[in-house]
């Protein structure tokens, strides 16, 4: 899976804990959005990076290849999304177009 990483999840530590088998692609951008915090951690008790739409901006990101499954369901759980779960996730996994150089 390709995975546009922003905020904490740009770092290559935190991400090696997350998901061992992540590999860095290439840096990235994804447009008309704004880097935003409008979330809060309970654990960490601080705002959190999310992104929202926002015309004419952009969000600048790392662009990482997820090789396994295990590892996606490990970020999943790190970010605070589950399949189906009946309460608002923390996140939700969209599919966006990011531009790569």
């Amino acid at each position: 899976m390709l995975y546009f990483a922003y905020g904490s999840n740009m770092d290559p530590r935190q991400m090696r804990r997350r998901c061992p088998s992540y590999r860095f692609v290439s840096i990235a951008k994804l447009e008309d959005h704004e880097l935003a915090f409008s979330r809060r951690s309970t654990r960490r008790r601080c705002g959190v990076a999310d992104v929202a739409p926002s015309s004419g901006n952009e969000v600048w990101g790392v662009l990482y290849h997820i090789r396994t499954r295990r590892d996606v369901l490990a970020l999943d759980k790190a970010e605070g999304f589950k399949v189906g779960r009946k309460r608002i996730n923390a996140y939700d996994r969209e599919r966006r177009q990011v531009w790569s150089p």
